[in-house]
């Protein structure tokens, strides 16, 4: 049985680091980016699945020999059929997981605000997902989703017109790519957006 506690960073710092490290790459997806009020994609996990029903965005581990950017990419397109462009950095967690009560892996999940590249394009579910909803308001993130992934959906939801505006998250050729901010994990600088 698999057990998720999401971690403050100075959390992380605390432990062992011989315990697996894992990056993943979140994408939070909006449709309609132009207009007043864009609708944002969650999708459901397949009732199946080791977290069944689990309402999330796309996302998924970025392999060792990617840049998070390359894992993004590849796992919205395995997740939904959608092809997306990143526009920006959004935020990040961190979440340790234990199996059968012993620690597994400590995450680290970056998120990047997308919009979609065809906004005619349909929604093609991968077997690890059975639904999916675009979703517009607060009320409908307390709905579907846990603390960490509310958080960052409703963060997103409330700043829309921000990203619209006045952003910085317009898109550029050199924009996420030249981002060359590291993280440390243990003193190990190991992320190359």
């Amino acid at each position: 049985m698999k057990h998720v506690d999401y971690i403050s960073e100075n959390d992380v710092l605390k432990i062992d680091p011989d315990v697996k490290r894992v990056r993943v790459a979140g994408a939070i997806i909006f449709k309609n980016f132009n207009a007043d009020k864009g609708k944002l994609l969650i999708i459901q996990r397949a009732k199946d699945d080791h977290w069944p029903n689990f309402w999330e965005i796309p996302r998924g581990k970025v392999e060792d020999n990617e840049k998070i950017k390359q894992g993004l990419l590849r796992e919205v397109k395995e997740e939904t059929g959608l092809q997306v462009i990143p526009l920006n950095f959004f935020n990040k967690f961190n979440y340790v997981v234990y199996d059968n009560g012993i620690l597994d892996r400590v995450t680290t999940q970056f998120n990047f605000i997308c919009k979609m590249k065809n906004e005619n394009d349909e929604i093609k579910l991968s077997h690890e997902h059975q639904d999916f909803k675009w979703i517009s308001y607060d009320a409908e993130a307390e709905l579907y989703l846990n603390a960490e992934i509310k958080q960052t959906v409703m963060m997103a939801l409330n700043k829309y017109a921000d990203f619209n505006i006045n952003t910085g998250y317009e898109y550029k050729s050199d924009g996420i790519d030249n981002i060359a901010e590291t993280e440390t994990f243990k003193g190990l600088n190991y992320l190359d957006y």
